[in-house]
């Protein structure tokens, strides 16, 4: 069983996961616009964020849920 602090920590784990999602989604959804708008997917410093972003937040995911893939 686990403790009150514990169960906070997670709590408190979930919500940045939570944050970290919503902020890439964000960029994802800028990221599509410009591509809609322009015919091209915008490369640069902002996609590579992106996708390094996703990749952390998976990372995290698997930690979290003990997930290996």
């Amino acid at each position: 069983m686990e403790t009150p602090a514990e169960r906070r920590a997670w709590i408190a784990e979930l919500f940045e996961l939570r944050r970290l999602l919503a902020t890439i989604a964000n960029n994802v959804n800028q990221l599509a616009k410009t591509a809609n708008i322009t015919g091209e997917v915008p490369v640069g410093a902002r996609l590579t964020r992106t996708l390094g972003e996703v990749d952390e937040l998976l990372v995290a995911l698997r930690e979290w849920t003990g997930a290996r893939r």
